[in-house]
């Protein structure tokens, strides 16, 4: 049992805007997303920010393009961020960095209680320990995201 917990769940109301992200255009269609976040409860978690991650790698450019959104306890976006990367491998390394990025922003920004929300099955199932991480080239990303959850406050 980890000396430490945390909320992550598998989520896609936020796919839309993440993928305008990931493609870096600029107009967002919030209105167009507010019934489909209201469809899913929130965790109960008083104070807490909201990291929504997703990445997508392409085999043809060697290149992943990684969004994060960040929301405040309130619900209002602090940060949103788009960005290329070129040192991962798979689709599956393209969503481990972007979470550890996410992470390492959260930390930066002294946050303490933090949602995690993303796409990928395979990531939230391993981050939440119900998947054992049997890849090595995973196997780094999962132990940076294990260690940078260490820094947040247990729930």
């Amino acid at each position: 049992m980890p000396e430490f917990d945390f909320e992550v769940k598998l989520e896609s109301t936020m796919r839309a805007e993440l993928a305008d992200l990931l493609t870096f255009r600029e107009n967002f269609h919030e209105e167009d997303l507010v019934k489909l976040r209201n469809a899913l409860p929130e965790p109960d978690m008083e104070g807490a920010f909201t990291l929504f991650f997703d990445g997508a790698f392409c085999k043809a450019t060697n290149v992943a393009v990684v969004g994060i959104i960040l929301k405040d306890p309130q619900g209002e976006r602090v940060k949103s961020e788009g960005i290329t990367l070129s040192d991962v491998k798979s689709n599956n390394e393209a969503e481990y960095a972007t979470l550890c990025y996410g992470l390492r922003l959260g930390n930066a920004m002294k946050i303490k209680r933090l949602i995690i929300k993303g796409d990928s099955l395979l990531v939230i199932k391993q981050i939440q320990g119900n998947w054992k991480c049997q890849s090595n080239g995973l196997r780094l990303f999962y132990k940076e995201a294990m260690s940078l959850l260490r820094s947040f406050e247990k729930i």
